[in-house]
């Protein structure tokens, strides 16, 4: 096994650690509702990258997956805020940063599983 397979899942990870770390550094250790669910939402990001399938010809299903995970942060951020008549925090805001960022580095790192780098032979 070499872990060079594993970097996508490995980024998308960080991005959840960081996410993760920046609320608890700038409220003080206290989490609102809505930075919990976008660790929630984060972290399963994390998991689906890691478990979805280098597919040959479908080199962009990580980065797909990654980036939907930025959506649904954004989307749900924007739904609890709006539903509350709050506003969006500064830590949210970067949560929504790092978890873009995740998406952009998920698809610039190279699939260099064994699988995708398999080419379809011709009919």
């Amino acid at each position: 096994m070499k872990l060079d397979w594993y970097y996508r899942a490995a980024i998308q990870v960080a991005a959840a650690i960081l996410a993760a770390a920046v609320p608890l550094l700038a409220a003080g250790g206290a989490l609102t509702q809505v930075e919990v669910v976008n660790l929630v939402i984060v972290g399963l990001g994390g998991a689906v990258v890691f478990v979805a399938p280098d597919v040959p010809g479908a080199p962009y299903t990580k980065p797909l997956l990654s980036a939907l995970t930025a959506a649904a942060m954004l989307l749900q951020t924007f739904l609890q805020v709006h539903g509350m008549v709050q506003h969006v925090t500064p830590a949210e805001w970067i949560q929504i940063v790092l978890a873009a960022l995740g998406a952009a580095g998920v698809l610039a790192v190279p699939n260099n599983s064994p699988l995708a780098q398999a080419v379809p032979k011709a009919a």
